[in-house]
């Protein structure tokens, strides 16, 4: 697997040649598809080669395609990364209601306590209460105590007329972010022989990636705290690129510094393990 983001962002046409992926336009690229860990076609204003597009998935090289807008709209990887795929789908389909609570109550509070960690480094004082938010968290919480949560944190972020759902640059770059997030977990749920559909809380018949909106929610505060150390009067390329190297940064994770990308392998290696072997208190989350 590859260690390199590599962003497409005009008009061009990709080939495959020798273990290149070769990217012509006005100066022609060659990029080894060993290095690339992900492909991001910013623009629909390109041409494709099947060979090429074969080459990639082989490589396990995550694809993300964007619209006409450089926005997200889809993705592709590899089938049958995991010669136990039937397997590990079976044992998905059997985890039981009580560990999938117990499971999102885990990963719930821990983002709560990931958004406080974050106000708290921003040194706001409605970090207090986000603090008190995650004690109280029930079992599959119940009580809401994620949506309570927001509400404050992203007030104490980004202002008191700040609501989620406007558009906005600000909306339109967290947005963006966390699909970024999202397109790691479904690329890692997909190589441990894991189908994204089946969630342990999400479970929306027209979600094809309930499970991936459930397992990446400790890992959008580092998206709000890119966001927010520098919020976007436009949403554009330059700013879109900038996201992209969050990706990259260094974190701690299970007392080892390591690459977000590879934390997120490590943690949804680890959620998946524990819900297999109903042993919850096995999960090694993210803290921020």
């Amino acid at each position: 697997m590859g260690w390199r983001t590599v962003v497409v962002d005009s008009q061009c046409k990709l080939t495959y040649k020798c273990g290149f992926l070769v990217i012509k336009k006005e100066n022609t690229v060659a990029v080894h598809i060993s290095e690339i860990d992900v492909l991001v076609l910013s623009t629909p204003q390109l041409c494709f080669s099947g060979v090429a597009i074969a080459e990639l998935l082989k490589a396990k090289v995550k694809l993300i395609f964007c619209d006409e807008r450089r926005d997200p709209i889809g993705e592709l990887a590899s089938y049958y990364d995991n010669y136990h795929s039937s397997k590990n789908i079976l044992e998905q389909t059997r985890w039981s209601e009580d560990s999938k609570r117990k499971a999102f109550t885990v990963i719930i509070r821990q983002k709560i306590l990931n958004q406080a960690r974050l106000l708290i480094k921003l040194k706001k004082q409605e970090a207090e209460l986000l603090l008190n938010y995650a004690n109280e968290i029930k079992e599959d919480d119940e009580t809401n105590r994620e949506g309570h949560a927001a509400k404050v944190y992203f007030n104490a972020l980004f202002g008191n007329d700040f609501e989620r759902r406007k558009d906005s640059p600000v909306n339109a770059a967290l947005n963006y972010g966390y699909s970024l997030i999202m397109s790691y977990i479904n690329r890692e749920i997909v190589a441990n022989g894991n189908i994204t559909q089946i969630g342990i809380h999400h479970c929306n018949e027209f979600n094809q990636f309930n499970l991936s909106c459930d397992l990446m929610e400790p890992f959008r505060v580092l998206i709000d705290e890119a966001v927010y150390s520098d919020p976007p009067t436009e949403f554009d390329k330059t700013y879109k690129v900038k996201l992209l190297k969050v990706l990259s940064m260094t974190v701690n994770y299970d007392e080892e510094s390591t690459l977000v990308t590879n934390a997120i392998s490590k943690y949804v290696r680890s959620v998946i393990s524990a819900l297999s072997k109903n042993d919850i208190e096995s999960i090694k989350l993210y803290e921020f």
